[in-house]
């Protein structure tokens, strides 16, 4: 508003200018609040993790759980653990969870199924709990990689939105800056 004197601009290339540029102030002023807390809310929430390196760890953790259940079916004769998996850890391991949730910091599925195995610790034998403990960490663990999924995801998303519309509004000020020249110049 100030290079136009206080006035809405009325040409359609003007108004797409504006428009574009309205859209990269709040992009510009979300990415800044989204740099700044971000990080933090992450170094809460486990060791630093590379996003690209999140569906290893995420295998990773689905292998030894696997490797629990299996080692749970082998010592006991209790089928508790192998009916939990099937249940609710299947599904939760099979990738990215709650990743909405994470967006506002909800840990409520981590501490449901916690919960859930912990409920379950009083049928379990001795060799069964400990089993139970190591998975009740993986759980744990893998709620956390899901968290740094979804934050380090939004960033990544806000910078695939940022730089193209960036991108976009340099095209529309170049042209604008054509036809200005254009007009002022150009009949004389």
């Amino acid at each position: 508003l100030f290079h136009t004197s206080g006035k809405v601009p009325t040409g359609h290339l003007d108004i797409a200018l504006y428009a574009l540029f309205t859209l990269m102030v709040a992009s510009g002023l979300f990415g800044f609040y989204l740099t700044r807390t971000i990080p933090t809310t992450l170094s809460s929430r486990g060791n630093e993790v590379i996003f690209e390196r999140i569906p290893l760890f995420r295998r990773q953790i689905k292998d030894r759980v696997e490797q629990i259940i299996l080692q749970s079916i082998e010592q006991s004769a209790s089928s508790i653990l192998a009916e939990f998996y099937e249940s609710y850890l299947m599904y939760f391991l099979a990738g990215p969870r709650n990743v909405l949730l994470h967006l506002v910091r909800s840990e409520r599925t981590s501490y449901r199924l916690r919960h859930e195995l912990r409920e379950s610790d009083r049928y379990l034998d001795e060799q069964d709990k400990v089993l139970a403990a190591e998975l009740d960490d993986l759980i744990k663990l893998k709620d956390d990689l899901d968290f740094h999924y979804a934050r380090q995801g939004l960033l990544k998303l806000w910078l695939f939105f940022h730089i193209p519309m960036t991108l976009v509004l340099l095209m529309f000020l170049v042209a604008h800056i054509v036809l200005i020249y254009a007009f002022t110049y150009g009949g004389s």
